[in-house]
């Protein structure tokens, strides 16, 4: 189980590294809040991420927009 968390952990850096070049907001947030979690081996708030982008009322699995 350790290696599957290190891959994890190690996948989500690298996926922020890169959304840091093209940035949306709210996605590299809920990254670094995954990858806090990992680190705290607390997934408490996992759910409410999860749901943000695949929820029902999301049908086309779009993160949501933000306004800026």
């Amino acid at each position: 189980m350790k290696d599957i968390n290190k891959i994890a952990l190690i996948n989500i850096y690298l996926t922020n590294r890169v959304l840091r070049k093209k940035y949306e907001k709210g996605m590299a947030e809920d990254l670094l809040s995954i990858e806090s979690m990992f680190e705290r081996n607390d997934f408490s708030g996992l759910d409410e991420i999860f749901n943000k982008y695949f929820s029902a009322r999301n049908t086309n699995n779009k993160p949501p927009q933000s306004a800026t």
